[in-house]
């Protein structure tokens, strides 16, 4: 294993251990010397300000020097930040676009954001059978926010989606038990038999 692949298994390991301070000093200067993967995780530690003071918009840098060289990771998130609005001004056809770019390359968060715009008809024309394939495809990949975006969309019959409710109540609870962010339990299942 080369060197810069050992300092980068090395800061991974520590952010993923919660050590991010450890984690920017090995991961900065390989980013600094264009390794698209340190780019990739200290944009994250920006985007949240993990260590380091919050700044999307040194975020953004990072991840659009990343999705340059193809990393799929950086581009969802590049679609995030337009989205939210995070450094940028609210630009959901720019986050469509790059989510896009994240989807081909088969990143299930990003099917899961793309999902989202699509089925509500933000920054992209409504269509609500490619949102539901994408958003099965990224269920299927072990993504939790897309199986509660199921449940969202079986519960509410969002985008003219016929409610189910047994169905929805399904989507949340797998969401749930991946360690996704509604507990179906808080939730009226009242009229589910």
């Amino acid at each position: 294993m080369k060197n810069e692949d050992q300092r980068l298994k090395q800061g991974i390991e520590a952010f993923n251990s919660g050590e991010y301070e450890k984690s920017q000093e090995i991961l900065g200067p390989l980013a600094e010397g264009g390794n698209e993967q340190a780019q990739t995780w200290l944009g994250f530690q920006y985007l949240n300000g993990l260590w380091v003071e919050k700044d999307p918009v040194a975020a953004r840098n990072l991840f659009l020097e990343a999705a340059a060289k193809g990393v799929d990771t950086a581009a969802s998130n590049l679609g995030t930040i337009y989205e939210f609005g995070w450094g940028v001004e609210v630009d959901f056809a720019e986050a469509a676009r790059w989510y896009r770019m994240a989807v081909d390359g088969g990143d299930p968060a990003a099917m899961n954001n793309l999902a989202n715009l699509l089925i509500e008809g933000r920054g992209v024309e409504q269509d609500v059978e490619e949102a539901m394939r994408l958003l099965e495809q990224s269920a299927i990949a072990g993504h939790p926010a897309a199986w509660a975006s199921l449940g969202s969309v079986y519960y509410s019959g969002l985008g003219g989606v016929p409610i189910e409710k047994k169905r929805a109540k399904e989507c949340y609870e797998q969401s749930w038990e991946l360690g996704g962010p509604t507990d179906p339990a808080t939730l009226d299942w009242s009229d589910v038999e």
